[in-house]
């Protein structure tokens, strides 16, 4: 069942007239693409006006640029373990664990297993860090720990993709083209 209202799978089902086409047809479809790619090659950025620092050469698409807004972070450190060890165990504490200990949870099949850690309230902000990070718990005040991301997919690779990119459909830009899109590059 669909979350979206009125939502019709077979209207969106590609049909075998949508993936086959004539030579002609797929010219017609694509032909304008190709030109304004090839004409913004040829144009580069100058063409827009903007001559300033902050244009890069329209032949070097990976070289250097300026954020678009004044960075207020200096780096992104994003710590993705895949196959290491599990959230309860590292960042995030599931105290109802401990309550269903070794004792069927509600709703679930299979029994509650709690982290043999104990998480205790580091830095100002009071943040819970497990015993496993004990210096990481003194620099906590300086992290931005997210404890809210889901999702009801059982499959790892495919959740992996979702959590990297935001989307189960490829391709798709993942945290780190962001962190640059956001902070600019240096190499």
């Amino acid at each position: 069942m669909s979350r979206i209202p009125n939502y019709n799978p077979a209207e969106h089902t590609p049909t075998l007239e949508d993936l086959c086409c004539s030579r002609r047809q797929f010219l017609e479809r694509t032909g304008m693409g190709m030109g304004a790619l090839s004409l913004a090659s040829i144009l580069g950025t100058s063409w827009l006006g903007d001559s300033s620092a902050h244009a890069a050469p329209a032949l070097a698409p990976l070289a250097p640029r300026q954020p678009h807004f004044a960075a207020k972070a200096k780096a992104v450190i994003h710590i993705f373990a895949e196959g290491g060890p599990s959230q309860v165990d590292t960042w995030d504490p599931k105290p109802a664990l401990t309550q269903y200990a070794d004792k069927t949870l509600p709703g679930l099949n299979g029994l509650a297993f709690p982290s043999p850690f104990t998480f205790t309230k580091r830095g100002q902000a009071g943040i819970e860090v497990s015993e496993v990070f004990p210096k990481l718990g003194e620099c906590v005040d300086d992290m931005a720990i997210v404890r809210s991301m889901w999702t009801d997919i059982p499959a790892h690779e495919v959740a992996q993709r979702f959590m990297n990119t935001g989307s189960l459909q490829l391709p798709k830009p993942c945290v780190g083209s962001w962190v640059v899109y956001g902070l600019g590059t240096e190499n």
